[in-house]
């Protein structure tokens, strides 16, 4: 069963009977949540298997995940309900913030996203993510000095971490070349899915930023 319900497959029949037949086996919804999201990215789908595992036992795990899956969607607001309920299961549970920040920051609301952010990197300060997303609020608020040291401080986390590449080449981008200014438009759709499950603790690898974002005019650089 737990084969079945491993996401290898997530249309196979043994997968929908390992879920159907105990209806309260929770690691099956989550495998198949993670499975349509990631694998399939039929977020409707997996959506509906996070709300039911959710439903069933919640924790500040499980609603993480719901709310990245919701954010995908661009449901924002949903998202930022789900990463609350988080936060309310589990005050010290970083991965939340991190995502909330992440959200808030779609949202173009640039100051919650950098503080949550920051709440993030105060209860574990080893999320390259949150340092990003630190760096790019900064950039899109035209304060140089501290999105340099974001992104600086970003990339001195990341260590080449292949997961991070993405996030990586904007950071050197920003730090070398004129500083343009961005719309607050992003396109949902055309940014890879971000893994929900592995590797732990940090639930789901990133996925470039600023991809689905228009470039405007060019400025100054960052660093002269």
């Amino acid at each position: 069963m737990l084969w079945a319900a491993s996401g290898e497959n997530p249309d196979s029949p043994r997968s929908e009977k390992s879920s159907s037949s105990i209806p309260k086996y929770i690691p099956a919804y989550i495998s198949l949540g993670n499975a349509y999201f990631y694998k399939k990215r039929s977020y409707g789908q997996a959506s509906e298997y996070f709300r039911k595992a959710a439903e069933i036992a919640p924790s500040a795990q499980i609603h993480n995940l719901f709310g990245t899956v919701l954010r995908t969607q661009g449901n924002y607001n949903a998202a930022i309900d789900e990463y609350q309920k988080a936060i309310q299961l589990n005050p010290k549970y970083a991965p939340a913030y991190m995502n909330l920040g992440i959200t808030y920051f779609y949202m173009n609301q640039l100051n919650q996203s950098i503080a949550r952010q920051k709440e993030a990197i105060t209860l574990n300060p080893n999320y390259p993510d949150s340092y990003f997303f630190i760096a790019q609020g900064y950039d899109r608020e035209n304060n140089a000095q501290q999105a340099i040291m974001y992104y600086r401080k970003f990339l001195e986390m990341s260590l080449e971490q292949g997961q991070y590449a993405g996030y990586a080449a904007t950071a050197r981008e920003r730090l070398r070349s004129p500083w343009r200014r961005r719309s607050v438009k992003t396109d949902i759709k055309s940014r890879a899915p971000e893994r929900l499950l592995v590797p732990a603790p940090l639930l789901f690898p990133a996925s470039p930023a600023t991809r689905g974002f228009r470039w405007g005019t060019k400025r100054k650089s960052l660093t002269g």
